[in-house]
């Protein structure tokens, strides 16, 4: 059997990811103009635009550590620097292409790959990402349930029952 070749994997597959992409984009926004969004864009404060930049440099931060936690895990022992570099790139990439945890982890064993991280431990990282985002979410969603007046119930079981 042969293997196809390397430059057509390396074209379609980009232009198939992109295309479906911009049909998921359409979709979910084919009804909003131009027009309103921009002017829903005018109502941000500073403020607001400070707080949404802070928080998320806090959170590529958090995943950071946490990838690091999961890289000492793997038995890799690369630096803190490239480390949180790597878990930016993957994570950014994955967030934005889709199909996290094949993108994720095809980015990390291509950046982690230079520094002596091996497929498997790539696999390893990628696999503790995933568990640890799973399990903070259960605990987010737990948190909620627990803390949520009784009227939200009333009115989820209205909308799904």
């Amino acid at each position: 059997m042969t293997k196809p070749p390397k430059a057509l994997i390396n074209v379609v597959i980009p232009i198939v990811l992109l295309t479906a992409a911009g049909y998921v984009l359409w979709r979910e926004l084919h009804h909003t103009s131009i027009a309103e969004i921009a002017a829903a864009v005018r109502t941000w404060t500073p403020g607001q635009l400070v707080a949404a930049a802070a928080l998320s440099l806090g959170g590529y931060l958090f995943l950071g550590v946490n990838e690091q936690i999961a890289l000492r895990w793997s038995g890799s022992t690369i630096g803190w620097v490239p480390g949180v570099g790597g878990s930016f790139i993957s994570h950014a990439l994955a967030n934005t292409l889709g199909m996290t945890i094949f993108v994720g982890g095809a980015v990390r064993a291509g950046v982690y790959a230079r520094y002596g991280v091996t497929v498997a431990q790539s696999a390893v990282v990628t696999v503790y990402g995933a568990l640890s985002f799973g399990l903070g979410l259960a605990a987010l969603a737990g948190v909620s349930f627990l803390s949520a007046p009784a009227a939200t119930f009333e009115i989820l079981a209205r909308r799904w029952c």
